[in-house]
């Protein structure tokens, strides 16, 4: 007979490997920028995203437990990016266009 204790440790066991199961499902965070505007959209010497769009866009992977992957794309590609599901978000202001017409996403 198993005691409260060995039931108790097997059954939060459990939702651990629930929960873990579950975060390593996530799919990661698409974020679209053109990262040819610093100090907001750029990348380091290494080749790498970096400025402010990109710890912004960090933060928020890390808030919802998601990994994160940077979409570099023209800027007259993001609204069609955004649309077509190609990236999630885009963490930057986009002025006032043509597009304003038509509403962003269907």
């Amino acid at each position: 007979m198993q005691t409260f204790s060995s039931r108790l440790h097997g059954c939060l066991l459990g939702c651990l490997l629930l929960v873990a199961a579950s975060a390593a499902a996530a799919p990661p965070l698409r974020v679209g920028m053109e990262l040819a505007y610093p100090p907001f959209e750029m990348t380091d010497p290494q080749g790498r995203p970096t400025g402010v769009s990109v710890k912004l866009a960090e933060a928020l992977g890390r808030h919802l437990g998601r990994e994160l992957v940077i979409e570099n794309t023209a800027f007259d590609g993001l609204i069609p990016a955004l649309k077509t599901g190609k990236i999630d978000c885009k963490p930057a202001a986009v002025l006032k266009g043509p597009f304003d017409e038509a509403p962003l996403l269907k």
